[in-house]
């Protein structure tokens, strides 16, 4: 959190509730505001507005090693100022509710009207993507995440020195992220390991339609992480009908395709063998259509219902 007001500065200006209707419901998707209570002091002032906040999980709180001191400090307070203030609660997986809930109720959180829903994939994951001609006769896998500990990118440098040592061709590995914590530390290693750096390739800043058209060619998507509140990429390679390789953890449980291929995140032979069965295989043809089809009008209606409810039951 930090380094992102670092980044983007603190604006003064207006308070948010000036001109507010009365009875509005006021929601909170971005977290970051949940960690500096000041900046929602204005809801004191204003007890008819309706706050609903959207908390992706407490990861920094279950396991702290994976983040930055600061941010364990900053979810508590998210944690804190949800208990406090919330008249409604939004998550993205009912694994993410039981982790967020059980925080709660450990810090003797009143009952909150809790809403599972996950997030929409963009409409051009169900289409198919004009093949890059100078990609098409090389294989490789994508892995898409900010470049950090807990989504695990290091346990693939030695699945890949693996590959390389066993005599086949090796794949490409391209790694779609900006630098999370330790980040460039772990960027260094990918950059300094003279062995296998020719094959993995590190890329940051692509626009949705580029990172439909690398993923479509993709041999699969391999998703490490040691933990997650949601999985996005999973849903959109899913979506797109390329192969998922993703680490057995609750979350993409939830939300993978059933064809997806699970593996323990610090199984890194699994891992080898996995990529190295997809490789062997002829890539599978592209399904859409059954897939991740839940659409951003149907994602609002289904908040514009959970006000609705959250309304009703304050009569």
């Amino acid at each position: 959190m930090t380094s992102l007001l670092k980044a983007t500065g603190i604006g003064f200006g207006t308070s948010v509730d000036t001109g507010l209707a009365p009875d509005t419901a006021y929601f909170n998707v971005g977290q970051i505001t949940l960690a500096i209570p000041f900046l929602l002091r204005w809801l004191e002032r204003r007890r008819d507005v309706r706050p609903l906040f959207m908390l992706h999980d407490v990861i920094p709180l279950e396991t702290p090693e994976y983040v930055e001191p600061s941010a364990v400090k900053g979810h508590s307070a998210m944690v804190d100022q949800t208990a406090r203030l919330a008249a409604g609660l939004i998550v993205t997986t009912q694994s993410a509710k039981a982790a967020v809930l059980g925080e709660l109720h450990r810090r003797g959180s009143r009952q909150i009207p809790t809403l599972s829903l996950p997030l929409p994939v963009q409409a051009i994951f169900r289409q198919p993507a004009d093949p890059d001609a100078s990609l098409a006769h090389i294989p490789y896998f994508v892995v898409c995440g900010a470049i950090e500990h807990r989504k695990n990118q290091l346990m693939l440098l030695e699945v890949w020195r693996r590959l390389q040592r066993s005599g086949k061709d090796t794949p490409h590995l391209v790694i779609v992220g900006s630098a999370g914590w330790q980040g460039n530390l772990i960027r260094d290693r990918f950059e300094r390991s003279t062995d296998v750096n020719k094959h993995i390739h590190v890329v940051s800043g692509l626009s949705t339609p580029a990172l439909h058209r690398l993923m479509s060619g993709a041999r699969g998507l391999l998703m490490p992480s040691f933990s997650e509140g949601f999985g996005l990429p999973v849903l959109e390679a899913g979506a797109l009908g390329i192969p998922v390789v993703a680490s057995d953890i609750p979350a993409h449980r939830e939300i993978a395709r059933p064809d997806t291929i699970f593996v323990d995140p610090i199984d890194g032979p699994g891992w080898g063998a996995a990529i190295l069965s997809l490789l062997a295989s002829k890539p599978p043809a592209r399904l859409f259509g059954d897939y991740a089809t839940f659409a951003w009008d149907e994602y609002f209606g289904a908040l514009r219902d959970f006000v609705r409810e959250i309304k009703a039951t304050d009569r």
